[in-house]
């Protein structure tokens, strides 16, 4: 099960002569059990990249799917989730099941649009 994909994030600094692009088309995904690591060089990116990924910062560019979770399952909970920039939401307690099935949907949809 994919728990984590990015798709063409970019990201740039400073304008004009002095900008500098940190991230360019950077994509890729990981599994349940997977490991990774980000390596490269001082300046390389690895700092933005992760910052991005975790919430900290924004991207220029590309997507990094959001999944909310919230304590409730009203309505005005779920919308509130989207309206904040979710790409979907469940609540708690966690059905497994149901989280599995809008992931599925979310990444069949992305891959149809």
């Amino acid at each position: 099960m994919e728990i984590v994909r990015v798709e063409n994030l970019s990201k740039t600094y400073g304008k004009g002569e002095a900008q500098v692009a940190a991230l360019k088309n950077v994509s890729f995904s990981m599994e349940r059990g997977q490991f990774g690591a980000v390596v490269g060089e001082s300046g390389s990116g690895k700092s933005t990249l992760l910052n991005c990924v975790g919430g900290l910062d924004r991207a220029d560019a590309g997507t990094i799917p959001i999944i909310a979770m919230t304590a409730n399952a009203f309505a005005e909970d779920e919308k509130a989730a989207l309206d904040a920039g979710m790409d979907a939401h469940v609540a708690k307690p966690l059905d497994v099941e149901l989280l599995k099935r809008v992931i599925r949907q979310y990444t069949e949809k992305e891959r149809t649009d």
